[in-house]
């Protein structure tokens, strides 16, 4: 399969699998309506959705230092009804304050967060933004993952902590987070990655979340391949959603081909899929933002006479070497030159 094909294939799941059908289930737009049950709908409700989160979350005496947006309100609200889901929401819509907001708001006294070692940081830096008073533990503090043991351990002392550790640190410590921490909340960050059972750490995040009274995964791609991506994802959620064995899910809702009948070639019963999806499912897709159109904007630079010289005949090189190829060009070649011109004008 070609990347155009594949890209075309995507295209085509992402039109059929259409959250959206089921309503305020699981898919929302940024026209939606994010005030409370029972309130009115008037345009300044509409307008101060976070105040209106804020006035619901105050029963735990819990009050956001940091007003969520619109969309982030109303995430937070579907949440709360929810209990676990999965948070599929594409990248820059605020995934980690939303999950901050829920973890507090609802009052957890232990908290599990698992995610990819460069993300560590930044949910300890959220957290302790929403709450500077938090015993928060995670597997940056410590050279080894010996040295993380007794942290865990005095971590299940406190009357409120959160642990942050990244799946390798998960893996090697499953056991006593699952059944010594027994967190109230966990939290999976970039869930994509347990996607794969034949993973190990597949295997730890779901005895850890089979320990956990709420789940809560975020992933903005849950499922670059296919929607069979999605099967651990949702049995980390909701184990009874889905069909009890991958078989069962393929037989049901894959149409199989290729080589020996054994590849996923497309899909089927899309609409009962996306139906049981929107149950844990909370979609939120980037045009919530309403952000406006692109606009490239040209910085004119003034280059010393030197690197302007370099620049002038490497940008000539290029130039000619375009012309006389014309369309058997090289692009590994060329990317090397644009890559060295890039280097000039940015003074090396």
């Amino acid at each position: 399969m070609t990347l155009r094909e594949f890209r075309e294939r995507l295209e085509a799941n992402d039109k059929q699998l259409d959250l959206s059908e089921w309503g305020g289930c699981g898919c929302f737009s940024g026209d939606d309506d994010v005030s409370l049950v029972g309130a009115q709908r008037t345009g300044s409700a509409k307008k101060h959705a976070g105040d209106e989160v804020r006035s619901m979350i105050r029963r735990n005496r819990y009050v956001s230092p940091i007003k969520p947006w619109k969309h982030q309100a109303k995430a937070l609200k579907q949440l709360h009804k929810k209990g676990s889901a999965l948070l599929w929401a594409d990248v820059g819509i605020g995934k980690t304050k939303i999950a901050v907001d829920y973890a507090l708001s609802k009052g957890f006294s232990k908290v599990l967060v698992v995610g990819p070692l460069a993300a560590v940081g930044v949910w300890r830096n959220e957290f302790y933004k929403h709450d500077p008073h938090l015993h928060i533990v995670t597997s940056n503090d410590v050279a080894t993952h010996d040295e993380l043991l007794p942290l865990i351990h005095n971590a299940r002392k406190q009357p409120r902590s959160v642990i942050i550790v990244t799946y390798n640190a998960l893996v090697r410590f499953v056991k006593l987070l699952a059944d010594s921490y027994v967190p109230d909340l966990f939290i999976v960050d970039e869930s994509q990655y347990i996607r794969n059972y034949s993973a190990v750490r597949t295997r730890r995040t779901l005895a850890v979340a089979r320990s956990s009274a709420h789940r809560l995964l975020l992933s903005g791609t849950p499922c670059p391949n296919g929607y069979e991506d999605l099967y651990y994802q949702i049995k980390a959620v909701h184990p009874g959603i889905l069909p009890p064995t991958v078989q069962g899910f393929r037989d049901r809702y894959c149409r199989m081909g290729g080589y020996m009948g054994k590849e996923i070639v497309g899909y089927k019963n899309v609409k009962e899929l996306a139906k049981k999806l929107a149950q844990v499912t909370i979609r939120i897709p980037k045009d919530v933002l309403d952000l406006p159109p692109v606009v490239d904007q040209i910085i004119p630079v003034t280059l010393e006479p030197k690197a302007m010289k370099i620049y002038k005949k490497l940008e000539k090189e290029m130039v000619v070497d375009i012309e006389s190829e014309g369309k058997e060009i090289k692009a590994e070649h060329h990317l090397v030159k644009l890559l060295r011109l890039q280097q000039i004008t940015g003074g090396m």
